[in-house]
C-alpha cells in the first residue's frame, strides 16, 4: 500500500524539483517560521478550548483562557520559537496577541461550542483512491462535530490578510473553493460518514496586530459528484510522482556516482521559483547544481527531515501498516 497526503501531493504541483528536494531527499530549512509555529499553536489551543467547552459548560471563561495560553507556549516551545520578548520586538505573533484572540474567541464561540456534539479531535484518515485500495490518500481532521443530525468537518486555518471592512480579505475566502485539500476533507467525510456528513467549514481566526476579534465560519459544501474531478486530478498527480520516482530509482541504479550533470526526472518548474514575493528553499540548489544528485549532504541551512505520513499522521491507530 502506498499513502499521499496533501502535502506531498500539492508540493509536486507547484514543482517536481522541490519535491524531490523536499520528500526524496528530505530537505528542510533549518530556519524557525514564527508564522507555522504560531499557526501550529492555534490548533493546539482550539483542541484544548474545543474539547473542555463541548463537554464542560462550566468552565468560566479566564480559567479557559489561560488553560490555552498554556497550551499555547508549551506548542510554540516544542516548535522551537523564541519567546524572549526581547528577540521578538516588532512581531505580533507573540502571546500578548494570542491571549486576546483566544479570549474573544471564545466569546464568540462558546455558545456554538456548547451546541455542537464533539466526535473527534485530530483524526487520522485513510480512503482509498482505487479500487484495489492498494492506493490510500491520508490526512488528518481538526474537528469532527455533529450540529442538527449532520456531520460536519472543522478546519482551523490562520491569516493575518486583513480588510478593514470585512476583516478577511476576499482573496482569503474564495481560496476554499475550489481547494484540494478541502475538497479532500470533503471527500474523506463523505465515504466515512455516507449520508449524514454535510460539509466543511473553515474556522478562520485574523492573527493582527491590534485587531483580535476577527473569525468567521467559511462552510464548504460539496455533493460527492462533485468530486470527482477531485479524485481524477489527484491520482494524476500522484501517478506522475510514481513515474518520477521509478525514474529516480533507474538513474541512481545505473549511475550511482551521478556522472551526468542533469538529473533527468523530477524536472524544475521555473515559474515557481517564488512564492508570494519569496526565493524557494531550493532556488540556490538549482540555479548552481543541474544535477543534485552529485549534492551528497543537506547545503548550509537545512537539515535532513523526513515527512512521513504514516508516521506522521499515525496511521497505525487506523489498524493500517506500511
Amino acid at each position: 500500500m502506498q499513502f499521499f497526503d496533501n502535502t506531498r501531493v500539492s508540493c509536486s504541483k507547484k514543482c517536481l524539483r522541490k519535491y524531490y528536494f523536499r520528500h526524496e531527499r528530505h530537505w528542510a530549512s533549518s530556519h524557525i517560521a514564527i508564522a507555522l509555529c504560531f499557526g501550529t499553536a492555534w490548533h493546539a489551543m482550539q483542541d484544548h478550548v474545543w474539547t473542555v467547552l463541548c463537554g464542560d459548560h462550566s468552565t468560566e471563561t479566564n480559567n479557559l483562557v489561560e488553560g490555552a495560553m498554556e497550551v499555547w507556549t508549551s506548542s510554540m516551545l516544542e516548535e522551537g520559537a523564541n519567546l524572549d520578548p526581547m528577540a521578538n520586538v516588532g512581531n505580533f505573533r507573540n502571546f500578548g496577541v494570542a491571549k486576546e484572540m483566544i479570549k474573544q474567541y471564545i466569546i464568540q464561540r462558546r455558545e456554538f461550542l456548547e451546541s455542537i456534539e464533539l466526535i473527534a479531535c485530530e483524526q487520522p484518515f485513510a480512503v482509498p483512491l482505487t479500487e484495489e485500495a492498494d492506493l490510500f490518500f491520508v490526512g488528518r481532521l481538526d474537528k469532527q462535530f455533529r450540529l442538527k443530525g449532520r456531520v460536519y468537518v472543522g478546519e482551523h486555518k490562520t491569516t493575518s490578510l486583513y480588510d478593514k471592512k470585512a476583516k478577511f480579505r476576499k482573496n482569503f475566502i474564495d481560496s476554499f473553493s475550489p481547494n484540494a485539500q478541502v475538497d479532500g476533507y470533503l471527500y474523506s467525510g463523505f465515504l466515512t460518514h455516507g449520508k449524514e456528513f454535510k460539509g466543511v467549514w473553515v474556522d478562520a481566526a485574523l492573527v493582527h496586530k491590534t485587531v483580535h476579534d476577527g473569525f468567521r465560519f467559511i462552510p464548504i459544501e460539496k455533493p460527492l459528484s462533485m468530486l470527482d474531478s477531485w479524485h481524477h486530478d489527484t491520482l494524476y498527480y500522484i501517478r506522475r510522482i510514481q513515474e518520477e520516482k521509478r525514474k529516480l530509482a533507474e538513474i541512481r541504479e545505473n549511475d550511482p556516482e551521478s556522472e551526468d550533470h542533469v538529473l533527468r526526472c523530477f524536472p524544475k518548474n521555473p515559474d515557481a521559483c517564488q512564492d508570494f514575493g519569496r526565493n524557494c528553499t531550493y532556488r540556490e540548489e538549482c540555479v548552481f547544481e543541474g544535477n543534485p544528485e552529485r549534492i551528497l549532504v543537506p547545503p548550509e541551512g537545512m537539515i535532513v527531515q523526513k515527512w512521513e505520513p504514516f508516521d506522521e499522521l499515525r496511521l497505525e491507530t487506523l489498524g493500517l501498516k506500511k
